[in-house]
């Protein structure tokens, strides 16, 4: 809409409190006087919710002076802030503030605070960010959705006709743009109605995908709001508030549910009831256009934030003008005009020439967001848990990023929002704003509890046992706080976690961190030259091939069987092609699976994949001819896998014998109803390997055992899989000898994500490497990051792998790392992490001479300091288990001690880990329900909490001046000690 250029002229401020009722009456009192000496016999007045509340109660009771005069409207920045902060609080801890934070996009102090509602500009941009990387992860498995189901979907001229719309859209041919898009609007309607029902299956199979697809549908009324405001259309903005009104309810926001459909109410009955004020609105008249650019309007509370608040803020205003209260109030008199003769000058001196269009319309933004779209969407693809994948989206509701599996009721308060909100939007209309009202407007808004993934979180225990849920950075800021204003040593303060959990190693749910595994090996590949396919054989070479099974399994399409005969079939004429392939002169195929035990160090790992800790028994009986039910989700549980590989393995053994060719065979290993058992199936039968019987649980340590066996007779290896924890094993080994003299990894495959294969010659980047780095790698890897332990916050595989061939190449200490069983294996781990801090770790001899150090001349968070001593040891010992385990690969029944104690610990539910010894926080400090007391003598310590912990009460406390528990002056002090 064309709305004129808005004039802004500064009034003279009121010295009184703003949201004081008497205050708010004389402000419309004296702005209907200005209308009244302008000529205008209505007008209409902008405020935020708090103003706004009060200012209605007034207008309502139709005081003689301003009734029937005054028209109030609710800003619609502050509006659309309370909203952001409704889809933080139902988002935020579901993945989304993890996307924007470990994606790189913002800095977690910025993203904790757009959440919250309070950086306006940044978190609209966040949100639409995230909101189409996820419409594009969507709109693309909805079209995977359409092929599958013969569903209509966009064909090559409708698809040739959008990408003109681009182009339109790029050189601002409105006309053209205008004409495309009335003519898609007409074809995309059969599009439509298959995304309804892709999302309506979507959300019955899974609720993970039920409460990402809410996320999409707010972000859907983020967008109609922001047009609503910059394309001026007061139609769509009514719609678009109503539509916010159902996220308020789930959020909590009772205010904002109360008071907004009474706006709306308002707004369009202004049509019958004042006629001229609805058509200045309709008009573009409840926004403001500071320039005659395109799509620029914006909100009136926010362009009042963009001239008069900000010129009192920023240079030449108050900060750091004066501390004098007298020279406060005269610049706070005379602002109004200061303020005009601020912005003549500007307007004089202005000879910038003025965009004509927004700046988010603008080729270098529009790049930039372009850019930070993919990055999102990227890393939801490498990282996390694709929502909108119905071939892996789990059926139970998790967080996409850390993997952590919500409660059941939190699956069952999450995973039907929108439903939840419209019942308790309509129950509010419906009792309080229609006919026969059963409810006063007045009454109160019963609080809707929606349990989030926050209710999750790790908690502390207070003093008194109190149960304590708090934001990690908040918990970690509060008590650094508190430690300033006690007589404690700061360092020993920061010897703790002052967290629930560790939250370098952890997330706030206490789910591990991650990292990019893959990132190692392509450091690794880097030294050496790539190869598609391995070097021709001559012709007395004899070659061995080494399948993950489980990984052969999960990569089969599942549009290519029927049943579970088919299923295993298919696996068999894979292992006889790959004997035929002239090219690989194969006489060995070794087809190796997990074992899946109930009490391992990988559950956390595998119910981050989405697995469920009942899932252990399996949910199907698997018999040849049965169908198989839904591949993916069946995978999902470890007693499912284990029965279908113990079927697999039983099918290749009963019919490969007759189908292979003379002098080939095929071993199976881990998939007998006795996990140790090894066979090999040949044309003359099938024979036990009792040799290479295993304890084992891991494929990858039992492929590496096989490969050294083989080794003795195959002059060349070739081990099938894409895991980064057998790519360090094979280079372990191989730099011990014990492989034969060529290895290689076949890694990649023709899917949806990678697109080629390769073949990495593990014998010529281990001659690449040093001797000491090969050693190292196992324990380094560990440390940094795997399955069965947690990354360390901003510290990828990348880094780890510069680091250390640095530290390494300088003799540093490091090198114990690479002899497990060393007692001064802990030692060397520590140093090795020291290093991978940077130039200032290298003036500190522990972690918690590190974390002093970066606390006190840095302004780092909590989850960039290092663990503590205490959390790393244990990090350190599960590190070592896990290293161990990889080490002993070429014993088929290696001794390993139990985990307990190794950094885990065993209850009823199964292993987890041990987080840190020592409290989360001294005594000193360790009340953050109340910081300080605020008993009245404190003389009784279930009332007073500084004398509780054996602590005296300090000047922040709230105690009376007769307490009794007070600090002592330095001479009271001395006559205590001479005492």
């Amino acid at each position: 809409m064309d709305v004129p250029v808005t004039t802004i002229r500064y009034l003279p401020f009121i010295h009184a409190p703003p949201s004081d009722i008497s205050t708010i009456y004389t402000t419309l009192l004296k702005l209907v006087a200005i209308a009244k000496h302008l000529g205008q016999e209505h007008i209409l007045v902008t405020a935020d919710l708090a103003i706004y509340s009060k200012a209605q109660q007034i207008l309502w009771s139709k005081p003689e002076p301003l009734d029937g005069l005054v028209t109030m409207r609710l800003g619609g920045m502050h509006l659309l802030m309370s909203y952001i902060a409704s889809i933080g609080k139902l988002f935020g801890d579901g993945g989304l503030q993890k996307i924007l934070t470990s994606s790189g996009l913002f800095a977690s102090a910025s993203t904790t605070q757009m959440l919250q509602g309070k950086h306006y500009a940044r978190g609209v941009r966040g949100l639409k960010i995230v909101h189409e990387a996820m419409m594009h992860l969507f709109l693309t498995s909805a079209e995977s959705y359409a092929k599958a189901n013969g569903l209509p979907w966009l064909d090559e001229e409708m698809t040739s006709r959008i990408n003109d719309l681009d182009v339109a859209f790029q050189e601002r041919d409105r006309a053209v743009l205008k004409a495309i898009f009335e003519d898609v609007e007409k074809q995309v309607s059969a599009v439509l109605y298959t995304i309804s029902r892709f999302k309506e299956h979507g959300r019955k199979q899974s609720s993970t995908f039920a409460y990402w697809a809410s996320f999409l549908e707010a972000g859907d009324i983020l967008l109609r709001l922001t047009r609503a405001d910059r394309d001026a259309d007061f139609p769509l903005h009514l719609d678009a508030v109503l539509e916010v009104v159902p996220f308020f309810h789930l959020a909590g926001r009772v205010n904002y549910a109360r008071y907004t459909p009474g706006y709306v109410l308002e707004m369009k009955s202004l049509e019958t009831t004042q006629p001229g004020m609805f058509q200045h609105l309709m008009k573009g008249g409840f926004v403001v256009r500071r320039t005659e650019a395109h799509f620029n309007c914006v909100p009136t509370d926010q362009a009042l934030e963009q001239t008069i608040n900000r010129e009192a803020k920023s240079a030449g205003g108050v900060i750091g003008f004066t501390l004098r209260k007298g020279a406060l109030l005269r610049w706070l008199l005379t602002r109004h005009i200061t303020g005009e003769y601020a912005e003549m000058y500007k307007a004089m001196c202005l000879t910038k020439h003025q965009a004509r269009e927004h700046e988010e319309l603008g080729q270098a933004r529009m790049t930039r967001d372009l850019n930070d779209v993919r990055t999102a969407e990227e890393y939801i693809l490498n990282h996390c848990q694709d929502p909108f994948n119905l071939d892996e989206v789990p059926e139970k509701l998790v967080n996409i990023v850390t993997g952590q599996m919500a409660s059941a009721a939190v699956e069952a308060s999450l995973s039907s929002l929108p439903s939840k909100g419209n019942a308790a939007y309509e129950d509010f209309i419906n009792g309080r704003l229609v006919e026969g009202e059963v409810k006063s407007f007045w009454d109160a808004v019963p609080r809707k509890i929606t349990l989030t993934f926050a209710d999750m979180k790790k908690h502390l225990t207070d003093n008194n046992g109190k149960r304590i849920v708090m934001d990690t950075e908040v918990l970690f800021r509060r008590l650094l706080a508190v430690s300033k204003h006690r007589d404690v040593d700061f360092k020993m303060v920061l010897s703790y976690e002052l967290a629930a959990v560790p939250p370098s190693l952890f997330h706030d749910d206490g789910a591990l961190r991650k990292t990019n595994k893959a990132d190692l090996a392509t450091k690794l590949e880097s030294v050496c030259e790539e190869l598609i396919a391995p070097p021709p054989v001559t012709t007395d070479a004899k070659t061995a091939y080494i399948i993950d099974g489980m990984g052969l399994v999960q990569a089969l399409n599942e549009d290519h069987f029927k049943t579970f005969n088919d299923l295993a079939e298919i696996v068999l004429k894979r292992l006889i092609r790959i004997l035929r392939n002239p090219l690989m002169d194969t006489d060995n195929v070794s087809l190796v699976f997990d074992r899946y035990n109930t009490s391992s160090i990988k559950s956390a790992e595998r119910q981050r994949r989405g697995a469920t800790a009942t899932e252990t028994l399996p949910t199907h009986q698997i018999i040849g001819t049965r169908t198989v039910p839904n591949f993916r989700q069946f995978l999902k549980g470890s007693g499912n896998k284990s029965d279908l590989l113990r079927f697999v393995s039983e099918y290749v053994m009963t019919n490969a014998g007759d189908r292979l060719p003379n002098g080939k065979s095929v071993v199976v290993a881990g998939g007998c109803h006795d996990g140790q058992e090894v066979k090999r199936v040949s044309s003359g039968g099938v024979e036990n390997l009792h040799e290479l019987y295993s304890t084992q649980e891991e494929a990858d340590t039992r492929m590496v055992l096989h490969a050294i066996s083989l080794s003795s007779t195959f002059q060349r290896i070739i081990v099938r899989t894409d895991d980064t924890d057998v790519l360090v094993i094979l280079l372990y080994y191989m730099n011990r000898g014990m492989l034969g003299p060529e290895v290689f990894m076949h890694a990649g495959h023709s899917g949806r994500y990678i697109t080629r294969e390769r073949y990495i010659p593990i014998h010529t980047i281990a001659l690449a490497l040093e001797d000491k780095f090969c050693q190292c790698l196992p324990s380094a890897h560990a440390l940094t990051g795997c399955d069965s332990t947690s990354s360390i916050f901003g510290i990828g595989k990348k880094t780890v792998y510069t680091s250390i061939r640095k530290q390494i190449e300088s003799g540093d200490t490091i090198v114990g790392v690479g002899d497990i069983r060393s007692p001064e294996w802990m030692e060397a781990a520590k140093s090795l992490v020291l290093g991978l801090y940077g130039s200032k770790a290298k003036k500190c001899k522990t972690l918690n001479d590190l974390r002093y150090l970066l606390a006190t001349t840095t302004d780092k968070s909590a989850t960039q300091l290092p663990p503590t001593e205490d959390a790393f040891n244990q990090h350190a010992l599960r590190a070592r288990y896990q290293a161990m385990i990889w080490c002993c690969s070429h014993i088929p029944k290696p001794e390993l001690d139990d985990p307990v104690g190794c950094g885990w610990f065993r209850d009823s539910s199964g292993l987890h880990q041990t987080l840190f010894t020592q409290e989360s926080a001294p005594a000193e400090v360790r009340d953050i329900t109340h910081l300080y007391c605020r008993d009245g003598e404190c003389t009784d310590s279930s009332n007073c909490t500084c004398l509780l912990a054996g602590l005296w009460c300090i000047d922040i406390c709230e105690c009376s001046s007769s307490c009794q528990n007070a600090m002592p002056s330095p001479a009271g002090l001395e006559d205590q000690d001479a005492t």
